[in-house]
């Protein structure tokens, strides 16, 4: 699918200082895929600082929500003459503490994966320069 050369082109003259057509296209394909490469890190970086603002967020969400949870407990334990309605808050404290322990669970996952990501993109992108160098050094 690349192009090549019509037959009967230009050609550099005999003698000249050549250099080999497919270290040419090795390269430009490296020279391309130097630069997806360094797209491709940058947008991880991106993601895994979101992912490490997100996942610090729900570990704040989720400490408030088991300083709530614990003071929901002493409340319940406490107030017997209100005992109807401390129920009724305590029930919607552990439904929102559960909630918020499968956010938190689900946020540590996703921050698990982005890590996992971002180390697999930066080994790729540091293979990709040594690549790139190697061809350069070739290329020149």
């Amino acid at each position: 699918g690349s192009t090549q050369r019509p037959v009967g082109s230009t050609q550099r003259p005999v003698g000249s200082t050549q250099r080999p057509l497919g270290s040419t296209r090795i390269h430009s394909a490296s020279s391309r895929l130097h630069s997806a490469s360094s797209r491709i890190h940058s947008a991880s970086t991106r993601i895994h600082s979101a992912s490490t603002r997100i996942h610090s967020a729900s570990t704040r969400i989720h400490s408030a929500s088991s300083r709530i949870h614990s003071a929901s407990s002493r409340l319940h334990s406490a107030s017997t003459r209100i005992h109807s309605a401390s129920s009724r808050i305590h029930s919607a404290f552990n439904r929102l503490h559960s909630a918020s322990s499968r956010i938190h669970s689900a946020s540590t996952r996703i921050h698990s994966a982005s890590s996992r990501l971002h180390s697999a993109s930066s080994r790729i992108h540091s293979a990709s320069t040594r690549i790139h160098s190697a061809s350069t050094r070739i290329h020149s």
